[in-house]
């Protein structure tokens, strides 16, 4: 059946006003509009807000408790400002966090495709951002910015990601590429409702302000200047706050390069214009490199600019400069490798100068930077240095001093060498030191060195020597790790013991089972140990035995499955039956079906925890081994 002309007019007409609205204009121009939210009924609109409004208050809350200070806290603030950056957090503040995440993907999972859910994603973004797990809350903006694409949500994300590149990780060249993607929708003020233009226009300025304060930080002032006279242009009514805006991020760059301790002084000298003018050109000259980017490859232009930085002679001072310049990234600069390499080359002693520099009092920043550089050098002699931080480290040792253990690790394999660390008075560069010696080719000294440790309190520490000793790529020391094992087991029973307490909670074993456990699996997993264990076997006392025992079970030893049975029979600690009935899974046979069967069935051992996602948990640990065993040797899988 034709369709009348008249009749098909009208509806491509309709359906062009409909699609209009989601429709990109022609050039630059676009919509405000790309995209529609999925729509929802009245009663799961109020559900979903319910949720949402739920969790928001939870956010707030953990946000609130993040920034409680503490008495504690202020004991720490008076010796370092900077104490709250790197304040150690419980578990409680943690979890709370990962609650409320959990919370906001639920909502996410159920009303996908709804501005609620997209509001929901941004925020998740936000509570990783506020724990600062930057690389968590990048990934989730991208997901947002590339699911939410044409709506207020894609800028917003674009937005969160140059921020916590800026602001964050002190990266402003990564920063500046994200900002350079929020478009101008404020240019297209035809058809628009005045409340949406005036927010594109606020977007669209901020994210110019920005980049404005990228450019200057990336020592690009006159670029940065002319693009705040542009902008002026375009917006006058935002003339005085584009300006006001320039000031205060070129007045903070200057104060931080200069290093002006009067602040009023500093205030007073930046009214002189002269004084502007020669700070700017300084500012320029300083940051050269950062011009490449200006030029097309090969043109005269980017030639001139890098013969001229290559003939800059660097000295001591310099790299002083350039280091207090950088306090505030994660990485040593380029710039400031350049003056490494220099200085190598006109025979300078910078480990000496940056040593000397260390032991001034220094901001933490500063001297994690004169670590990278260290690290940088890689010399013998930078790696005493960082020896000897690690066991001063001055102030924050928990931070500085297990940086420099990472240093040393970054630039040696040595584990005689990383193992003095080992010897630290603090106790977390000394775990550092064991964790760093994990995979490792251990040494005599660094065997002997870790078993120190082994006389320590801690679980985590113990796990942590188990952990080197079993990845060790050697097998020449095995009967000396053994043996420290085994004579640390009377010690066990010292080790402290988690349990409930409103900022641990409680784990499926408690510490001085999970220590136990550590031992095991450094016996089975120990390299080209089968002779050593065998050995120890031999002169053990019952208490190391029954640990042998099992390692050996576990390492597939059939001979061991007398005693094995025994140990399941007669022992009352539930871990070494737990251990001793997986083991049947390598070395049981199908008589033991029957007993395996039973103790799927009966077996009394139970443990509850706490888990992240499904709460209050409760486990059977050895009938959960005997089920796994009675599969194996049902299916004959038995190597």
């Amino acid at each position: 059946m034709k369709v009348p002309k008249m009749q098909l007019s009208a509806e491509i007409a309709l359906l062009f006003w409909l699609i209009w609205p989601v429709v990109a204009v022609k050039g630059e121009q676009k919509s405000l509009i790309y995209k529609e939210f999925r729509q929802l009924s009245w009663k799961e609109l109020n559900e979903a807000r319910d949720a949402r409004n739920a969790a928001d208050l939870k956010l707030q809350k953990c946000k609130d408790l993040y920034l409680k200070v503490t008495p504690e806290d202020f004991a720490h603030l008076a010796k370092d400002p900077n104490w709250l950056d790197v304040k150690p957090r419980s578990l409680q503040e943690i979890n709370d966090f990962k609650e409320v995440i959990s919370d906001y993907q639920n909502i996410v999972n159920k009303y996908e495709g709804t501005e609620i859910a997209a509001y929901c994603r941004h925020n998740i973004s936000a509570a990783y951002q506020f724990q600062r797990k930057y690389d968590e809350a990048i990934k989730q903006a991208k997901i947002t910015a590339e699911m939410f694409a044409g709506t207020t949500y894609e800028t917003r994300s674009y937005n969160t990601i140059g921020l916590i590149y800026l602001q964050g990780l002190h990266d402003p060249k990564n920063a500046i590429e994200w900002f350079y993607k929020i478009p101008n929708h404020g240019s297209m003020s035809k058809g628009i409702e005045p409340d949406q233009y005036n927010k594109a226009v606020s977007t669209y300025i901020s994210a110019q302000q920005s980049i404005i304060r990228c450019e200057i930080e990336l020592g690009r002032v006159k670029i940065a200047q002319r693009r705040v006279e542009g902008l002026s242009q375009k917006f006058p009514q935002q003339k005085e706050n584009l300006e006001r805006d320039f000031r205060m991020h070129l007045d903070t760059e200057l104060e931080k390069r200069f290093r002006i301790d009067n602040r009023d002084r500093m205030e007073y000298v930046l009214k002189s214009p002269e004084f502007l003018e020669d700070a700017i050109a300084k500012l320029d000259s300083d940051n050269n490199t950062q011009e490449y980017e200006l030029f097309p490859e090969n043109t005269p232009e980017k030639k001139q600019i890098m013969d001229v930085d290559s003939k800059i002679s660097y000295t001591v001072n310099d790299l002083i400069t350039e280091i207090k310049s950088s306090i505030n990234t994660q990485k040593l600069s380029e710039k400031c490798k350049g003056i490494l390499k220099e200085l190598q080359k006109q025979d300078i002693d910078c480990e000496k100068a940056l040593h000397e520099l260390y032991k001034q009092d220094g901001i933490v920043q500063e001297r994690t930077q004169i670590i990278n550089a260290l690290q940088a050098l890689g010399t013998g002699k930078s790696k005493e240095i960082l020896i000897e931080i690690a066991f001063n480290p001055g102030m924050t040792a928990n931070t500085l001093g297990p940086r420099a253990v990472k240093a040393l690790s970054a630039i040696t394999d040595d584990s005689t060498m990383i193992s003095r660390c080992l010897e630290s008075p603090n106790a977390q560069t000394k775990d550092v030191a064991a964790q760093e010696l994990a995979g490792k080719k251990l040494s005599p000294p660094a065997v002997s060195r870790l078993g120190e440790l082994l006389k320590t309190d801690s679980w985590i520490t113990h796990n942590l020597v188990t952990t080197a000793f079993k990845t060790d790529t050697s097998d020449q020391t095995n009967n000396e790790k053994i043996n420290l094992l085994l004579n640390a087991i009377p010690g066990i029973d010292k080790v402290i013991t988690l349990h409930k307490d409103g900022t641990l909670v409680e784990l499926m074993w408690n510490s001085r089972e999970m220590v136990r456990l550590s031992y095991i699996s450094a016996f089975v997993e120990m390299r080209d140990a089968d002779t050593n264990l065998r050995n120890a076997l031999a002169i053990a006392n019952p208490e190391q035995r029954t640990i042998l025992v099992i390692a050996l079970g576990l390492r597939k030893h059939k001979d061991m499955r007398p005693e094995i049975l025994n140990i399941i029979k007669t022992t009352q600690d539930d871990l070494l039956r737990t251990m001793a009935v997986e083991s049947l899974s390598f070395i049981g046979t199908k008589e033991d079906i029957p007993m395996l069967r039973q103790l799927a069935s009966s077996d009394s051992c139970r443990r509850s925890y706490i888990s992240d996602t499904q709460g209050q948990m409760v486990s059977y640990p050895v009938r959960e081994a005997a089920e796994q065993a009675i599969k194996v040797i049902q299916t004959g899988m038995l190597n």
